[in-house]
């Protein structure tokens, strides 16, 4: 009888842990054009913190992507003069189309 419950248990566990992950998936790819969108965003608003007159004033972004379930990766590029700017992959939560920061890494920073 034990040993029927245990696999019981054991099954509605592989189960529930193998829905958990098919969905972070899903909401990945329901949630990739939300996190690009808020990266560019981001990015935006540092550009318009530099006086209009700076030269070479770019932000650029690549495609989001994802390798785990339920978190979102963009890489970007903001220059907001000719000598500084910075460039790094932002992290985010996707939550079926709402994109939460996690974390910022900074690659580049001059």
């Amino acid at each position: 009888m034990l040993a029927t419950i245990y696999r019981s248990w054991a099954a509605r566990c592989f189960v529930g842990f193998l829905a958990f992950i098919v969905l972070g998936y899903f909401s990945n790819a329901v949630s990739l054009a939300g996190c690009e969108r808020q990266c560019e965003s981001t990015m935006n608003d540092r550009l318009a913190r530099t006086p209009q007159i700076m030269p070479g004033r770019t932000a650029r972004s690549e495609p989001a992507t994802f390798t785990f379930p339920w978190i979102v990766e963009v890489r970007y590029w903001c220059a907001v003069s000719m000598k500084g700017g910075e460039g790094g992959t932002k992290y985010y939560v996707s939550l079926f189309g709402l994109a939460i920061p996690i974390r910022n890494r900074v690659e580049l920073q001059s």
